[in-house]
């Protein structure tokens, strides 16, 4: 990582590594449209949220987990951080609501 003009920018230093995560931040991302949709109202719940998406509840369930995720965890995928053993499938599996819980859980120090 490095900072742009000493405003705190960052960047990854490896676009492969992005672009790896790209289903991931991805997903990340309509985690937290589609949470926001719901907190808007424009859906009454999970249910008509994703028939809307023609996708199943429990898909749509999960990807609704990312957007619980810490602001440290998303800026991680975005700038390519990651530890490698962080994959848009275990992110899926389940997460700690706590932010802390989710750095030990996911063994990010």
């Amino acid at each position: 990582m490095r900072t742009v003009d000493g405003k705190g920018f960052t960047f990854a230093e490896n676009v492969k590594t992005v672009q790896g995560h790209l289903p991931m931040l991805i997903a990340i991302a309509n985690g937290i449209l589609w949470q926001q949709w719901l907190d808007d109202g424009l859906f009454k719940n999970l249910a008509e949220l994703a028939k809307h998406l023609g996708k199943d509840r429990s898909a749509v369930s999960h990807m609704l987990q990312l957007a619980r995720l810490s602001p440290e965890i998303i800026h991680l995928a975005i700038i390519g951080a990651l530890p490698s053993h962080i994959t848009l499938n275990f992110l899926k599996s389940g997460l700690p609501a706590d932010w802390e819980e989710q750095k030990k859980f996911l063994r990010i120090e």
